[in-house]
């Protein structure tokens, strides 16, 4: 159930990125979906992953800069530590992976 909440927070965000990429604007049922998707994180994901979450969130709250890919990038890294129990991947790998830039941290 943790790891098919985290996939949908991230189909859902990708779809956003994607589309904002685009020059499309946001749909209501995109906004709806990622909005369902972020509580069901926060209700049964790890605390680093819902911590990150929040940080995303605060301080961007869209994929719109190096510092954002950073912030989103952290969240991954945090599902993933939270669904193997361990992850050695580096945080530049999964931001290059995702947005082709390399994290800051």
């Amino acid at each position: 159930m943790k790891s098919q909440a985290y996939l949908d927070f991230l189909n859902a965000a990708s779809e956003i990125a994607s589309s904002a990429q685009y020059g499309e604007k946001r749909s209501v049922e995109q906004l709806q979906r990622l909005n369902q998707a972020k509580t069901r994180v926060i209700l049964i994901g790890s605390k680093s992953v819902v911590e990150d979450l929040h940080v995303f969130f605060k301080d961007y709250g869209t994929l719109n800069s190096d510092d954002a890919y950073d912030s989103f990038s952290k969240i991954v890294k945090s599902m993933r530590n939270d669904l193997s129990g361990k992850d050695a991947l580096n945080l530049s790998v999964i931001c290059e992976a995702l947005f082709g830039i390399r994290a800051k941290a």
